[in-house]
């Protein structure tokens, strides 16, 4: 089976690229255990409180979040 140039050219681009190259502004956001030690629901804030007051926070199934490191 042979590679795609999309595929070979996804591969070629850097694990940590420049914000620059993004288009956007990476924000940092604090994860948080919903309940219990155990639980696999987590809650995601923004650690900007005038986000938080802008209603921005992720609501997602535990099958929706992934790993881009392991997933790329």
């Amino acid at each position: 089976m042979t590679r795609s140039s999309l595929e070979v050219e996804w591969e070629a681009q850097p694990d940590d690229p420049a914000s620059d190259d993004l288009g956007y502004d990476l924000g940092d956001w604090e994860r948080i255990r919903a309940t219990g030690a155990e639980s696999e629901r987590f809650l995601y804030l923004p650690d900007d409180e005038d986000l938080l007051r802008k209603e921005a926070f992720v609501v997602a199934a535990p099958t929706a979040v992934a790993d881009l490191l392991e997933n790329r």
